[in-house]
């Protein structure tokens, strides 16, 4: 379920996602390139061991990530599931 998750994109090129009771679930460092987010999972309950990449396709307002490849399977299910939108 995720509902009630926050999602922040920051200025460092990090993205941290915690639950509806504020707890960390996932920060993750995030490189570009070519049209490829990957991410680098740093710290939280739900680390996974693996970089995962995601072709990024959208605009400045919503975006899809595509998987390209990822060793985590839950990961690659939450990210591939969610149609993301920029609020702000």
């Amino acid at each position: 379920d995720l509902t009630g998750l926050a999602i922040t994109f920051a200025d460092d090129n990090t993205m941290v996602v915690t639950a509806p009771d504020g707890s960390l679930i996932v920060k993750s460092k995030l490189t570009f390139e070519n049209g490829v987010m990957t991410l680098n999972d740093q710290d939280g309950t739900n680390v996974c061991q693996t970089a995962g990449k995601y072709q990024v396709m959208g605009d400045t307002k919503t975006f899809k990530l595509t998987l390209v490849e990822d060793g985590c399977s839950e990961r690659s299910a939450i990210i591939t599931a969610v149609k993301w939108v920029r609020q702000g």
